[in-house]
């Protein structure tokens, strides 16, 4: 049960911040600055040297970012004007964004003598994320640990079983993630991978052979079991792998209380979907 213990600790640690996004170092944003008299700009703004807690709005086409519980601009240096334009020309739209955002795609322009050409547009912007994530699980690998009692003639090898069961599962999920100025060759625009720690619940089928049942019935037999436990899981997008802890509970209780392994841990592991996040 220690271990099981662990993956409860490591899960609930991860809790200590919920739906929250933070800039990573060293990025680049933009922001569309009005100069008056019909005149505006787009300057690049470059983060500090640290994380920046912020709310992250996809707007289809740009992100758009703000600081957390703030309107003010002193979390992010002013780095380089990148082009100045007439608010009524074909950049009208931009200037009525008039907030932080990401990615500059359009500037500078081959040809614009108000583009700084010095200026190297980022590929990308980097950021993290802490949320609540609902996932479709299964633990296809199960492996129980050497069972022996003294009270029985024959004791249990480690057992790795192959086993068919479906579930749920909710916890808390850190993301990594990229959002690219041009898509990816899949037309994606972002990408993330992941760590997450969450408990789970699942039924399905696992074999009983009659050395597991003190020889109460002479044939084996698949019987419906119920699991729980916790898990942690390495993700790429919304598909995840891990490992698990857990116990399994026979639904027939005449059988259940005489298995052997009716309660006890084993560790698996685990697939599983991001349904909800």
């Amino acid at each position: 049960m220690k271990t099981l213990h662990i993956f409860i600790f490591l899960s609930a640690a991860l809790c200590s911040c919920v739906n929250q996004k933070f800039l990573s170092k060293n990025q680049v944003v933009f922001k569309v600055e009005s100069l008056g008299n019909g005149k505006g700009q787009i300057k690049a703004y470059h983060t500090s040297g640290k994380t920046i807690h912020v709310s992250i709005k996809d707007s289809g086409d740009v992100l758009l970012i703000k600081k957390h519980d703030s309107t003010g601009s002193d979390f992010i240096l002013p780095t380089i004007v990148t082009t100045r334009f007439n608010t009524n020309s074909k950049y009208d739209s931009l200037a009525a964004i008039g907030s932080y955002y990401y990615p500059e795609t359009l500037f500078p322009l081959p040809g614009d003598s108000n583009s700084n050409h010095l200026f190297i547009t980022p590929q990308r912007l980097q950021y993290s994320e802490d949320n609540f994530v609902l996932q479709l699980v299964t633990t296809p690998l199960k492996v129980r640990p050497a069972f022996t009692k003294k009270r029985l003639k024959d004791s249990l090898s480690l057992q790795a079983l192959a086993e068919l069961n479906i579930g749920a599962s909710l916890g808390l999920k850190r993301t990594w993630g990229v959002y690219k100025a041009h898509p990816y060759d899949n037309g994606q625009k972002a990408r993330s991978t992941s760590l997450s720690g969450s408990f789970f619940f699942s039924l399905g089928g696992t074999n009983i052979k009659p050395i597991t049942i003190r020889y109460y019935r002479p044939y084996e037999k698949t019987e419906l079991a119920v699991s729980y436990g916790a898990t942690i899981l390495f993700g790429f997008n919304s598909i995840n792998i891990g490992l698990s802890a857990g116990t399994d509970h026979l639904f027939d209780r005449n059988i259940g209380k005489r298995w052997i392994y009716d309660g006890s841990l084993w560790y698996g592991i685990t697939l599983a979907y991001d349904i909800v996040k």
